[in-house]
């Protein structure tokens, strides 16, 4: 199957880009109401200008793959080509990122404050694939023993 990623996500970066530029100028506006009463400003905010960053090529992703032992799944190689990470924008908390292929790693050999939303050791037993960093309290990962019909492995958000 062929995965073409910015079907999915360029309407999603467009969508999330407007809404963050119209929540700048709001609070641009606020903030200055605020600012005229108190006789000062300093608004520092300024939305991102895109979500994706520049793709992996077929060596980052070899590397990466020889750096954890295993073969990755194709849907998974083709974000990596589309967008090597993903600004991960929390709407109502935390921002943070989903991996490039150099900071991919099993998780469990992510820090312990990354361990954190891991209720169920199970789970973590089964040795999944951490691709993001924590963001609002929830991680997504990859579990390579869960395998469906076309070889791809199961994502999950982790919470």
């Amino acid at each position: 199957m062929d995965w073409d990623w910015r079907l999915l996500l360029e309407p999603w970066e467009k969508e999330v880009l407007e809404i963050l530029q119209e929540e700048d100028r709001l609070d641009k506006q606020l903030h200055a109401q605020l600012n005229d009463q108190a006789g000062q400003s300093d608004y520092v905010f300024s939305p991102p200008e895109t979500l994706f960053f520049p793709p992996a090529n077929n060596e980052d992703i070899e590397a990466l793959e020889d750096r954890l032992g295993s073969h990755l799944p194709s849907s998974y190689k083709a974000f990596l080509l589309c967008t090597n990470g993903w600004l991960q924008v929390g709407m109502d908390g935390q921002d943070g990122k989903i991996y490039s292929s150099r900071e991919v790693d099993w998780l469990k050999n992510s820090p312990p404050n990354q361990l954190s939303y891991w209720i169920d050791l199970d789970l973590l037993r089964e040795e999944p694939l951490a691709i993001s960093q924590d963001i609002d309290a929830a991680g997504y990962v990859l579990y390579p023993n869960r395998i469906d019909s076309r070889c791809e492995w199961q994502a999950t958000i982790a919470l």
